[in-house]
């Protein structure tokens, strides 16, 4: 169950609690005249902050930010690279970018 959906389970859980005369009261409240009314289009700079407030966080943006590539890798090299990555507490990302920038620094090392 997600958090939207236990959020739900919970409020539905808190009106069902209530007393009859305290639903009745709530209900009526909300069939009111005027509840929609209330309500307005937002403006373009609360429909921007909405978008913002929305989006989820991503991950954080490192030098010029990131790009994703496809690379082949013999399997049994990967899997190399994945424990040496995994013993020094690197992601595979982590490993493969210093081993790029080591080449890079250092291309007479390879």
């Amino acid at each position: 169950m997600n958090k939207t959906t236990k959020k739900i389970v919970s409020l539905r859980n808190s009106f069902e609690a209530l007393q009859e005369a305290e639903k009745r009261r709530q209900l009526a409240a909300l069939d009111a005249p005027g509840v929609f009314v209330q309500a307005k289009p937002l403006s373009k700079t609360e429909r921007t902050r909405w978008q913002k407030a929305k989006r989820k966080p991503g991950r954080p943006r490192q030098g010029a930010g990131a790009k994703v590539i496809s690379l082949s890798v013999e399997r049994k090299l990967l899997l190399e690279a994945d424990a040496l990555a995994r013993q020094r507490g690197l992601s595979r990302a982590q490993f493969f970018a210093l081993g790029l920038r080591r080449m890079l620094t250092n291309p007479l090392a390879g």
